[in-house]
C-alpha cells in the first residue's frame, strides 16, 4: 500500500524527514507491505507539521482522511520518524470511500459534506453532479480538474447546485474523463473554494465549532487566481504556524463570523487545509518500555545499577 506523506517543515526538519522516507521507500515492495513517499502534491494520507507557541513548539501527524493528530514530541529525529511510520502503517490507513456510493443532494449543506467527505478521504475515483434540468459536472481531484457542460460561474454555484436537487455519483478515474458535451473546464480547488464562500451561515460540520477541533493549512491558496478578502491573508499566516480552533481565531482576533466561517469552508473544500476532529490526540512512544525485573537477582542488579548511577 502505497502511503504518501507531506509536510510543512522547513530546513533540516524537511531534510530529516525526507531522508527518513527514502530509506523506508522501495520500488519492490509488496501488495500488503507499506510503502513510504514524499509528495509535493495534496495526494497525501499523512501531514507533518510543527505548531509554535511562546514557550516552544510542537512536532506532529494529521491523519488526513481520519481527521486524527497524532503528537510526536518537542523534537524529531529518525529513530523518532520511523517508530511514527511503523505504527502509522500498522494503523492499515483506509485509501478508499465506497466507490458505488451515490446520493442525492436537497440542499447546500448536504451538498457541501459531500463534496467535504470526497476532499478529504484518499478516494481515487471521479465525482459527479447531475440536475434535472440537464446540468453535468465531472470533478477529478488527482488532476484537480472540473469539466462541465455549461461554464463554471458563480452564478452556476448560486442559482443551480445550491438550489435544485444534485444527484451525485462516482466514476473511475480510468474511464474517459467527459463527453464532447463537458467543453467548460477549469481547476477544482478553484471551484470548491467558490463554493465554500459562498457558504457564510455556518461550518461545513457541526462540530467544527468545538474546542477542540483544529484547522491546519497545508498548502498556501492560490490567492493570484481566487476571490478572497484581505483578512483571509492573515488567517493564512496564522494557520500556517500552528493549528487555530474556531473560537481560538475568533477571540484572539479582529476577524468577523461570516468572513471566518467563509474562509475556512474554502479551505476545508479546497483541500488547502486539514481539519483535525480527533478529542484525545494520541501520543506516539519514542522508546520502548523497560521490562520489569522479574527474579531475585534481577532485582537486586538492577538496584545496584541504579545506586551506582
Amino acid at each position: 500500500m502505497q502511503l504518501n506523506v507531506s509536510s510543512s517543515l522547513e530546513g533540516r526538519d524537511l531534510a530529516l524527514l525526507k531522508s527518513v522516507i527514502n530509506i523506508l521507500h522501495s520500488d519492490y515492495a509488496g501488495e500488503g507491505d507499506c510503502n513510504w513517499q514524499y509528495s509535493n502534491d495534496d495526494h497525501h494520507q499523512i501531514f507533518i507539521s510543527q505548531d509554535f507557541y511562546q514557550n516552544g513548539s510542537e512536532y506532529y501527524a494529521l491523519i488526513k482522511e481520519h481527521g486524527k493528530r497524532i503528537s510526536i514530541g518537542t523534537q524529531i529525529n529518525p529513530k523518532i520518524l520511523r517508530r511514527l511510520f511503523e505504527q502509522l502503517g500498522a494503523g492499515n490507513l483506509s485509501t478508499e470511500i465506497d466507490k458505488d456510493y451515490s446520493a442525492i443532494a436537497k440542499d447546500k449543506a448536504v451538498l457541501l459534506k459531500h463534496v467535504y467527505r470526497y476532499m478529504s478521504s484518499q478516494v481515487k475515483v471521479k465525482m459527479c453532479f447531475s440536475t434535472a434540468s440537464g446540468l453535468q459536472i465531472v470533478i477529478d481531484k488527482q488532476t484537480n480538474k472540473i469539466v462541465s457542460n455549461v461554464p463554471l460561474l458563480k452564478s452556476l454555484i448560486k442559482n443551480e447546485l445550491f438550489t435544485n436537487e444534485v444527484n451525485i455519483g462516482y466514476a473511475e478515474c480510468a474511464k474517459e474523463f467527459g463527453s464532447k458535451d463537458l467543453k467548460f473546464s477549469g481547476k477544482a480547488s478553484h471551484f470548491f473554494w467558490q463554493m465554500g464562500l459562498l457558504q457564510t451561515e455556518a461550518l461545513l460540520q457541526p462540530d467544527f465549532y468545538e474546542s477542540h477541533v483544529r484547522f491546519k493549512q497545508t498548502k498556501w491558496p492560490d490567492y493570484g487566481c481566487i476571490p478572497f478578502e484581505n483578512s483571509f491573508i492573515t488567517m493564512s499566516a496564522l494557520l500556517w504556524r500552528r493549528a487555530e480552533s474556531f473560537d481560538s481565531l475568533k477571540e484572539n482576533h479582529n476577524f468577523t463570523e461570516n468572513e471566518l466561517i467563509a474562509f475556512l469552508n474554502a479551505m476545508s473544500l479546497s483541500g488547502a487545509c486539514i481539519v483535525s476532529t480527533s478529542k484525545d490526540n494520541s501520543v506516539v512512544p519514542l522508546v520502548q518500555k523497560p521490562k520489569e525485573p522479574s527474579g531475585f537477582l534481577s532485582k537486586l542488579k538492577q538496584k545496584l545499577f541504579r545506586s551506582g548511577a
